[in-house]
């Protein structure tokens, strides 16, 4: 009996679904059952800095995970392993080290999911320097005071690919009291230079860091309080030089015949004691010694030791362009001479 067309069309249509259904049921079964596709692995925060805590959030748009056993690792270490549970919260390592925190999701009927991801923190440190005047061998750090200029550095640990990036494949953004400044921003600027104001208030860095592709990032915000200057008077010695071991403080006894005394400013904007914006302004007892060749150092004489008394000298340092800063500085003195008497001068009498 002949077939109609519309009887072998259906014919035909049917053994090509079948085909199609077998094929289909066949490359499916072949795929492995540990895809990484299945479960999507998250980090919060993405880019952890050293010692922060991390959040690790698991989960699935096409798998019910909450009858699922949900194992944790960290590198290799299984650390936490529970039915249900997608959230895992770690201590990131310390910067320059990594994390390989893995996923493991093992569904009722055993069909297993895993998934990693490698936390590698990144960190940038910031070193505040004061471009300031310290006098030399001084053991510390120049330090920034009211209208000085100071010198900031950041100095990040990206790592990428096993590798810590130096500073010229590195992406500063440099903001100032909540202003990002686009003109000292960019690769390679791991440092800025800063003027207080005359209006002395804390100052706020902040300093992100990231690789050129943006997906590491560090950031680290300082804030900068301006210093006070200071200054400290050493003796002079003709033999030893300046005794920087120990300043003039308290009481002094003279019990020669001369003693040079010398200030030694710290922290004012000049690049040497001497400088031509500093001014010093020495006193006895508090009237003013003018003599137009003082300068950072006085001396007191005391021929044949002849004199006898006691004095308050002081010394006050000054900058003259700008207004904070500006300190004083004294001792007391006691001048021993042949005439044992040892009284203290009236305010209006100087024993030089």
């Amino acid at each position: 009996m002949k077939q109609s067309p519309l009887l072998q069309f259906g014919i035909i249509f049917l053994f090509v679904f079948i085909c199609f259904f077998v094929h289909e049921n066949k490359t499916q079964a072949q795929i492995p059952a540990n895809i990484t596709d299945a479960i999507i692995l998250k980090a919060i925060p993405a880019n952890p800095s050293p010692g922060q805590q991390v959040r690790m959030e698991v989960e699935s748009f096409t798998t019910n995970l909450q009858q699922a056993s949900i194992s944790w690792s960290i590198n290799g270490q299984v650390e936490q392993q529970e039915i249900g549970t997608q959230i895992f919260t770690f201590i990131a390592p310390g910067a320059g080290t990594q994390a390989v925190v893995e996923v493991s999701v093992t569904l009722q009927n055993g069909t297993v999911f895993t998934n990693q991801r490698t936390v590698a923190p990144s960190n940038v440190d910031v070193i505040i320097e004061g471009i300031t005047y310290t006098p030399p061998l001084y053991n510390g750090r120049p330090l920034f005071t009211h209208e000085s200029t100071v010198n900031i550095a950041a100095i990040p640990t990206l790592i990428e690919n096993g590798r810590r990036l130096p500073s010229s494949e590195v992406f500063y953004g440099w903001e100032i009291n909540g202003t990002y400044y686009r003109d000292i921003s960019g690769v390679g600027r791991d440092n800025i230079i800063y003027r207080g104001s005359v209006v002395s208030r804390p100052v706020t860095i902040e300093v992100t860091a990231s690789n050129i592709t943006g997906t590491l990032n560090a950031r680290k915000i300082v804030t900068m309080q301006p210093e006070e200057v200071a200054v400290l008077m050493y003796e002079n010695n003709p033999l030893q030089g300046l005794l920087f071991g120990k300043s003039l403080l308290g009481e002094f006894n003279l019990e020669r015949e001369e003693l040079t005394v010398t200030a030694i400013p710290y922290f004012f904007d000049v690049t040497t004691k001497d400088n031509v914006l500093l001014e010093y302004i020495w006193g006895e007892n508090g009237t003013t010694i003018n003599n137009p060749t003082l300068s950072s150092s006085i001396t007191f004489r005391n021929t044949s030791m002849q004199k006898n008394g006691v004095s308050e000298i002081a010394v006050i340092t000054e900058h003259l362009d700008h207004l904070l800063q500006n300190t004083s500085r004294g001792f007391t003195l006691n001048v021993i001479g042949n005439n044992q008497l040892s009284n203290q001068n009236n305010d209006d009498v100087t024993v030089f």
